[in-house]
């Protein structure tokens, strides 16, 4: 697990994406894969092979490049590995403000994610602070519309979060 999170190209980010130079677009379609296994829980770091481990390092770096480049999608999950603490080690301001990066690029996914992490600590909390930034991003990434949010799947969780959000705000 690594702690970098500078958020400046280093050597060594250039040295990975160098590295990476020569991959193919599959080691980066398998390292998200895996990645997203890791985050969703499917599967522990410890668990994975050596191989699987170095494609996750250069899939990682590499986002982590694309991220601090303007890249939407990297900035979504480089967000959610500092939130879940996969990966990185857990950072949930460094997470968020990762997500809010992509989210006010229009990533809906990132909208939601947000939503999503705001209503949880809506329920923990009760702060009507959480409640406001859940609301917020919850009704930004419903009002994007789009062909995304059906392909994705991302409006019914977007309207499931917020009976959450209204069902705890009311009980």
């Amino acid at each position: 697990s690594f702690s970098d999170d500078s958020g400046s190209s280093s050597d060594s980010d250039d040295e990975a994406s160098s590295a990476n130079g020569g991959a193919s677009e599959s080691s980066g379609s398998k390292a998200k894969s895996i990645i997203w296994k890791l985050l969703d829980g499917i599967v522990a770091w410890e668990n994975l092979r050596e191989s699987d481990q170095a494609i996750v390092e250069i899939g990682v770096q590499t986002m982590k490049i694309q991220a601090k480049r303007g890249q939407s999608n990297s900035m979504e999950l480089i967000g959610e590995l500092y939130l879940k603490g996969v990966y990185f080690e857990k950072n949930v301001a460094l997470g968020q403000t990762w997500l809010e990066k992509a989210a006010n690029q229009g990533n809906i996914e990132a909208m939601y994610r947000l939503g999503d992490f705001f209503q949880c600590q809506y329920e923990k909390s009760g702060s009507s602070e959480h409640f406001e930034s859940a609301h917020k991003w919850l009704m930004k990434e419903l009002a994007s519309g789009g062909e995304a949010q059906t392909d994705l799947g991302i409006r019914g969780r977007v309207q499931w979060s917020l009976g959450l959000l209204f069902m705890h705000k009311y009980r």
